[in-house]
């Protein structure tokens, strides 16, 4: 059998680096919506609580 060599544009370096790159994005992209799905379920926890809490706190 023989192997069919295939030029490649750029280096396999350039090519990890591009993936890693691309993989780090991915990463800060995720972080971004965890976050933001965090302080909205703690703003909407510390309206529900506080609500609670400022009606049995009366007096």
């Amino acid at each position: 059998m023989f192997n069919i060599y295939t030029p490649h544009k750029s280096t396999k370096q350039n090519k990890l680096q591009y993936a890693t790159a691309k993989c780090h994005k991915g990463i800060k992209i995720d972080i971004k919506k965890a976050y933001e799905t965090g302080v909205c379920l703690l703003k909407k926890l510390i309206a529900e609580t506080c609500e609670t809490a400022s009606l049995t706190a009366d007096f």
